[in-house]
């Protein structure tokens, strides 16, 4: 109960605060019984490109320490689909309408290059689409074996396109190199999974 007043408070002041999207985290803990969970809504402000379909591409994290072994599961209010992974190196797992979850390979995580990696091989990733003014919330459970002990997490959502396009350039720098053609790909093949 407390985890879902936390969430729909973070989405409230996301939305009434008019923040932009650009790396969303919070510090918390789980168990492999008490999720933790973390909501926001994509800036309607931040960059689109027709490479994806006026969507972003979101890279999400769940990130622990220790013993911990977060898994993640990152779901849109908007639309009807579920993304899940238990390790940032396989790919992904994406349901839509309730359906038998169909895996996307996402070559090794090397995707995740293009910000940068989680920091340990047992963390989990997600890399997803969203329309500005989309909703959507990120679950992490810890399949330690700790029981209901609790275990450090770190959860990130952060707007890959507002990295690339806005930020570097409002900062003078440049963008992260990255292969727009692996990512074009991998937009597209999420896109016709979740089927926006």
């Amino acid at each position: 109960m407390k985890s879902a007043i936390l969430a729909t408070a973070l989405a409230l002041a996301t939305i009434s605060g008019n923040a932009e999207l650009v790396n969303i985290s919070a510090n918390t803990t789980n168990t492999s019984t008490r999720s933790a969970i973390a909501c926001t809504v994509v800036d309607r402000g931040t960059v689109v490109t027709n490479d994806t379909s006026g969507m972003v591409i979101l890279f999400v994290f769940a990130e622990g320490s220790g013993t911990s072994d977060p898994d993640l599961k990152v779901w849109s209010l908007n639309y009807n689909y579920t993304i899940t992974n238990n390790n940032w190196r396989e790919g992904i797992f994406i349901s839509t309408n309730g359906g038998t979850p169909q895996y996307l390979s996402l070559g090794n995580g090397s995707v995740y290059t293009a910000l940068r990696p989680p920091y340990r091989d047992k963390d989990a990733a997600v890399m997803t689409l969203a329309r500005p003014g989309e909703t959507f919330c990120v679950e992490s459970r810890d399949r330690s074996g700790m029981g209901d002990v609790p275990m450090p997490v770190n959860i990130s959502i952060t707007d890959l396109n507002a990295i690339m396009y806005k930020s570097f350039a409002l900062k003078n720098h440049s963008a992260p190199e990255i292969d727009p053609a692996q990512l074009k790909d991998l937009a597209s093949q999420i896109e016709q999974h979740i089927g926006q």
